[in-house]
């Protein structure tokens, strides 16, 4: 059974990519960019164990020179020439010691960025989340083989309820623990230490796998109550991001287990409408496209640009915050129409052959 394409996703993109970009440019007002950074990586969980699930049920394999061409294909353009435009404003950017030109594009180019201590990554260090799911990308397709080979259909939730079990007492045990993993420029931290931050890429995994024991993934639900979740929703999103910080203590001790869910909602929301009229809008839709880019691209400018504020300055604050985004979705727009779209049709050729 293939999975439709879910229009909501896209708006779901575009709300998880502004959420990240109000956290950067708002100095410390909104506090929750992490639910951002959390919403794309349930939804990335879930839509690449849907494709390697379905190209196991079509074609009786999951083809890893194919999958991994389509990654390459869909993530290594923008994030080069994101690397070039960071290294390009470095010397622009107010950047203090000991913070590391060289070390920082290693990380980035080489996926690492999410074990180098922050202070050396620069205006790269929102990179540990492609690094993340990078590291995500690397493993799945094989755990994906053998969950769908060897592993009985009806252990296949309890897999993955144990692994994220695993990963939540792990993420705790690091928190507990923070400061005592250093080796040099090395760090393993609690929130961006691979094997802290894939729950939220489980949860996808598990998500798609429910749906699909119970069939749920075409059904048309009953949607009389979806207003008002949707409102509910957007309310915490928003009154969680401006009250809950992911420096809080609490959270870091297990509160992370209800943000996770909190946002899994929202993506659970989002399959039941796949054109909901709020998600699937063409604004948000229009962001959420162009996401990756946006995401990979806005930091260096928006730290670039720091050195044209004025401090206590209503007039120019609004005046920085309008280029920082307005040079963030435009670049991100022109990478997307010559870059990372003409690259895309290439991705035809190592689609599964049903």
């Amino acid at each position: 059974m293939k999975t439709n394409y879910i229009r909501s996703f896209d708006g779901l993109r575009g709300l998880a990519v502004l959420a990240v970009l109000v956290f950067h440019g708002s100095y410390g007002a909104f506090k929750g960019g992490f639910l951002g950074v959390d919403l794309f990586f349930i939804v990335s969980g879930y839509l690449i164990t849907s494709l390697l699930f379905e190209e196991h049920q079509s074609t009786g394999r999951i083809s890893f020179i194919k999958f991994y061409a389509r990654r390459g294909l869909r993530l290594l353009p923008a994030l080069w020439l994101g690397v070039v435009l960071a290294d390009i404003l470095w010397p622009v950017t107010r950047l203090e010691a000991p913070n590391d030109q060289a070390i920082a594009t290693f990380g980035a180019l080489f996926y690492s960025t999410n074990i180098i201590a922050d202070t050396l990554t620069g205006n790269l260090n929102h990179l540990w989340s492609l690094s993340v799911e990078e590291h995500f990308y690397f493993v799945w397709p094989f755990v994906m083989a053998y969950v769908i080979v060897v592993a009985p259909a009806t252990a296949r939730i309890r897999i993955l309820l144990l692994t994220l079990l695993a990963v939540t007492i792990f993420r705790i045990f690091v928190f507990v623990h923070e400061g005592e993993w250093v080796y040099k420029i090395f760090v393993i931290g609690s929130y961006e230490f691979t094997l802290c931050r894939v729950d939220c890429i489980l949860l996808g995994g598990l998500l798609y796998f429910y749906l699909s024991d119970r069939e749920l993934h075409h059904k048309t639900f009953d949607t009389r109550w979806d207003f008002v979740w949707l409102m509910v929703c957007l309310a915490g999103f928003i009154i969680l991001g401006l009250t809950l910080s992911l420096y809080d203590p609490y959270w870091r001790y297990g509160g992370f287990i209800f943000t996770n869910l909190f946002c899994l909602s929202i993506v659970f929301l989002a399959i039941r409408n796949p054109n909901h009229p709020v998600f699937s809008n063409r604004a948000l839709v229009w962001v959420g496209k162009r996401s990756y880019g946006i995401y990979v691209y806005h930091l260096p400018i928006f730290m670039a640009l720091e050195s044209l504020r004025v401090a206590h300055s209503m007039g120019n604050l609004v005046l920085v915050t309008g280029l920082r985004w307005v040079i963030s979705l435009g670049v991100a727009a022109l990478s997307y129409e010559f870059l990372e779209k003409p690259l895309l049709h290439y991705k035809r050729r190592y689609q599964a052959q049903h």
